[in-house]
């Protein structure tokens, strides 16, 4: 495949030296000479420039084809093919290409000026086509070498005309206006939000679908997708909803028209914060402007960012502004205590371990539907067994230490006995980077 690409971008200097050395053999013979001797003198005298002309490709794609490291494993191919293509058609054209120019002379090639007589079914049809663009490049090239003729003796207003043009060039900048990858309408966009920090699933299910019949109620909008907690939105709390529009020709409002009327519409929906609206940037997929804030302390770090966010968001064209630092969510909090525990013959990981088990549940089996769908098999507590800290309290373990009953059970220790479990409140998201943690702002403008 890489071969394949290095030959077809390759393909015009290939025939480039051959062309400009027949084109030069073709003029020495419209100069009265014998195909033999044009032939010779043509050759010569545009040898130096060809040989110039590929040994200048080849100084430029042979490192590339010795370049280390996995990028050089893929364009090894690369730079060896196209320096052995344009070697070749270097010997082509200074050796197959003189020698059939002088045996296989063209009779149509007249004298400079001279028209060649229609003779044959090809002069006569496709002939004509070729004799006339023929006709039409030296009309042209006469054109050229009389605004020559007149630049060289009027060499003050050559030089006046040219920087005015290049004065007016620069004047004209600020009037075309300039940007990095266009924005392309592709009948498509999408928009972002969370809900409250410690929402359940179904209340954020609830609000997409709320949105959702916001959007739809738009003339140009053909249909919408919601996802809840996946890889573009992770998180029971976040959602975002993928809108496909109508074709361009069927609607009057651009994707960034369409964009704004969506993100002033949102902003009546109560309950959700909407982080993004429209296209991301083509490059990189990610918004405009993006900054950070980093150091060792989280706490200091969710002050600054918050006095961070306050001021941005009274800058007048920023919109989707997001931060990383969200309110910290209800957890509950299990601190066990190490001796007692020990003492029963449990330690912090096994009662973490069973802790995970009874409360987000494991998957023992798959159980396969009437219909041929397979569905998992969760095990855990029932809901009204684990949603309260007293009812994590009273959780057993068995103890290791402390012997078996009269029936020969297991003694049961409840896990209030060794642990205070309690409500209590922690990190929403934590991020680091260069081993410093770090809060992350980004907007679009």
């Amino acid at each position: 495949m890489i071969t394949l690409m290095a030959l077809s971008l390759c393909v015009g200097l290939l025939i480039d030296d051959a062309i400009v050395v027949r084109e030069n053999i073709v003029r020495h013979v419209q100069m009265g000479k014998t195909p033999y001797q044009a032939s010779l003198d043509g050759t010569r005298e545009i040898g130096l420039a060809v040989l110039a002309t590929t040994f200048s490709i080849v100084a430029v794609f042979l490192p590339i084809g010795f370049m280390g490291g996995i990028i050089g494993k893929f364009f090894h191919e690369f730079g060896i093919t196209i320096v052995a293509a344009v070697l070749i058609s270097m010997f082509v054209s200074f050796t197959l290409d003189p020698m059939l120019s002088s045996i296989w002379h063209d009779p149509s090639i007249e004298a400079h000026g001279r028209q060649h007589k229609p003779v044959s079914f090809y002069d006569k049809t496709i002939g004509r086509v070729t004799g006339w663009f023929d006709h039409a490049t030296e009309t042209l090239s006469n054109s050229y070498q009389s605004i020559l003729r007149w630049s060289l003796v009027h060499k003050l207003a050559t030089l006046t005309l040219a920087v005015v043009i290049f004065i007016v060039s620069i004047v004209m900048v600020p009037l075309l206006g300039t940007e990095f990858v266009p924005k392309a309408d592709f009948s498509e966009t999408s928009l972002n939000f969370y809900t409250p920090v410690g929402s359940s699933l179904e209340t954020t299910e609830a609000k997409a679908r709320q949105v959702e019949a916001i959007v739809r109620e738009f003339p140009e909008v053909k249909y919408t997708l919601a996802t809840l907690n996946t890889g573009n939105a992770p998180g029971k709390m976040y959602a975002s909803v993928y809108v496909r529009l109508v074709d361009r020709q069927a609607r009057t409002r651009s994707v960034d028209q369409m964009s704004g009327v969506l993100r002033d519409r949102l902003r009546q929906v109560p309950g959700i914060t909407v982080t993004h609206v429209g296209l991301l940037d083509a490059v990189g997929g990610n918004k405009q402007v993006e900054f950070s804030l980093q150091g060792p302390d989280l706490k200091e770090l969710e002050r600054l960012s918050r006095l961070v966010t306050e001021k941005i968001r009274d800058i007048p064209g920023l919109v989707d502004l997001d931060s990383s630092v969200k309110a910290d969510k209800p957890v509950i909090q299990v601190d066990v205590r190490r001796d007692t525990a020990s003492d029963l013959g449990l330690s912090v990981p096994l009662i973490a371990a069973s802790l995970r088990t009874l409360v987000a549940g494991q998957t023992v089996g798959n159980w396969r539907a009437p219909d041929d769908q397979t569905y998992d098999v969760n095990v855990r507590l029932a809901p009204e067994a684990r949603n309260a800290p007293e009812d994590l309290g009273r959780l057993p373990f068995m103890s290791s230490t402390m012997g078996s009953n009269a029936d020969g059970s297991a003694r049961i220790v409840r896990l209030s006995q060794v642990a205070s479990v309690k409500e209590s409140t922690g990190p929403n998201q934590i991020n680091r980077r260069d081993l410093a943690r770090r809060s992350r702002h980004q907007w679009q403008c």
